[in-house]
Order: C-alpha cells, then structure tokens, then sequence
C-alpha cells in the first residue's frame, strides 16, 4: 500500500491542534479530512534538467525521501487510483462537471452490428 512521507508527519501533527475545528461535529470531520489529505498528498515533483536534479536531490535528501518521478508515477497509477476507483462513491455535485464519452454496452452494440 501507500506510505505517506513521514517528512510531513511533523507539520500534520502540529497542524492537528489550531486548524481542526474540534468543537463541532461536521466542521471537526470536514477541517480534520483536510489536514489527513494534505498529509497523504505525494510530493510535488517539479521537471528538472539532469544538472538541477542532481542539485535539488543533494539539497533534499537529508529532508525527504528520495522519490523519483518514475516511482511516484509507480504509485499513482498502481495504488492511489485503483483505491480511488474502487471506493470513490461520486455525489452529485461531483458529477455535474462530468460529461460520459463512451458507454461499453453502447459500444458493444455498436460493434456487434459490424
């Protein structure tokens, strides 16, 4: 499974206290959800040329890990998305920016008159 970096777990743990709203029910889950998602967010990996990678990778090795953009295209395509397609229960104000392209019965009827 996925492992967050345990580089942000400093910044998640102090950011718990002032900006979770713990008194009311639905503000605590909503402000708490932010916070949990912000930690488990990958890190943002800008594209760099050889020379600067190497720069940046000396500078950040001793804060983060050393994730390089193949192993998080790694994770992104074989953990984080099939977790988000098997669980993601879409609402309706998620879907009013959906458009369906394709339909696979309606594809299978087309093709099975060809």
């Amino acid at each position: 499974g996925y492992t967050p970096s345990l580089v942000k777990l400093p910044r998640f743990l102090m950011r718990l206290g002032p900006c979770v709203n713990w008194t009311e029910e639905k503000a605590c889950f909503h402000t708490f959800l932010e916070e949990l998602a912000a930690f488990y967010t990958p890190q943002r990996l800008p594209r760099t040329t050889q020379e600067e990678e190497v720069e940046v990778e000396q500078e950040t090795s001793a804060l983060s890990n050393p994730t390089s953009q193949a192993e998080m295209a790694q994770v992104l395509e074989h953990v984080l998305f099939p977790a988000i397609k098997a669980r993601l229960i879409a609402t309706e104000g998620m879907l009013h920016g959906v458009v369906e392209i394709a339909n696979l019965k309606g594809l299978y009827k087309v093709f099975e008159r060809c």
